[in-house]
């Protein structure tokens, strides 16, 4: 499954002419951007075990945690709460074409030991928006958002020892816990503008694919994508993104100038076997 949104900005101003093709133009090399990114807080798309006290758990837009009812996430000063955090949302700043990414915000997981009778996380959604507007060479108007939402499943293991787990995993402190992110083949959304098509890709620094005895400890497909995260430690996914962009071919109509072209054809054969049948 690929998340691929084709937005047509600015080609509806061609009109109908049948001979309205895409003109090439100066590229857009330098663009500003707003990224947010938040926990959905709506009913039902965040999940916990069953158990827990007053006040746990909790969700937020900017952080969901569980564990004992109150105290700090900072494993140093309670180990008895843990949580995932949104830092930076909203970021702004600027981004190049056919440059390196920039980075947006960020996701912390507060691993501490969650005592037995407490509640902890299953499952929730994580929320982002990305909002493009050109700069050089000229400016223009923001472009509309475009978002996407990012399922994740997160597996508390038992506090037990390492030795123990039954899976692969990164520290030596009792059982490291298991993020999963669930991922389209490619977070990318293209459009074209003014003789180019433009490229986005959504990356982030800190997940890959897990191996398979993790996949499945955390119930989920081989080649799941995510991170494990030691115990009595914090660990963090750093999102990017990167925008390239292409040369529309001179004389090549845009997609949207197609659907045009084509609903005139249409009308002028109704037309025609309208003054036939008269």
């Amino acid at each position: 499954m690929k998340l691929k949104t084709k937005i047509a900005g600015g080609l509806l101003a061609a009109g109908l002419g049948l001979g309205a093709m895409q003109a090439s133009a100066a590229m857009i090399t330098e663009w500003s951007f707003t990224v947010t990114g938040a926990w959905n807080t709506a009913s039902g798309a965040t999940s916990f075990t069953a158990g827990g006290s007053s006040g746990n758990p909790d969700v937020q837009s900017s952080i969901i945690s569980w564990g004992t009812s109150s105290g700090s996430l900072d494993p140093a000063s309670n180990p008895d709460r843990s949580g995932l955090e949104v830092v930076g949302s909203p970021v702004s700043g600027p981004i190049f074409t056919n440059l390196g990414p920039a980075d947006t915000v960020e996701v912390v997981h507060y691993n501490n030991s969650i005592s037995a009778g407490f509640s902890t996380l299953m499952s929730a959604e994580f929320l982002t928006s990305l909002t493009l507007t050109p700069v050089a060479p000229a400016p223009g108007a923001p472009f509309a958002p475009v978002g996407a939402t990012l399922p994740i499943t997160f597996t508390e293991t038992l506090n037990q020892s390492a030795a123990n787990c039954g899976f692969t995993q990164i520290g030596a402190v009792g059982c490291d816990d298991i993020f999963v992110v669930t991922l389209p083949e490619e977070l990318s959304f293209s459009f074209d503008f003014d003789g180019f098509t433009y490229t986005t890709l959504i990356g982030a620094t800190g997940l890959g694919p897990l191996g398979e005895n993790i996949c499945g400890e955390a119930g989920a497909d081989d080649g799941c994508v995510g991170l494990v995260t030691q115990e009595g430690a914090t660990s963090d996914v750093q999102f990017n993104f990167s925008i390239s962009a292409v040369e529309i071919p001179v004389g090549v109509p845009a997609p949207a100038t197609l659907a045009l072209m084509g609903m005139s054809l249409l009308g002028l054969g109704t037309l025609a076997r309208r003054r036939r049948s008269s």
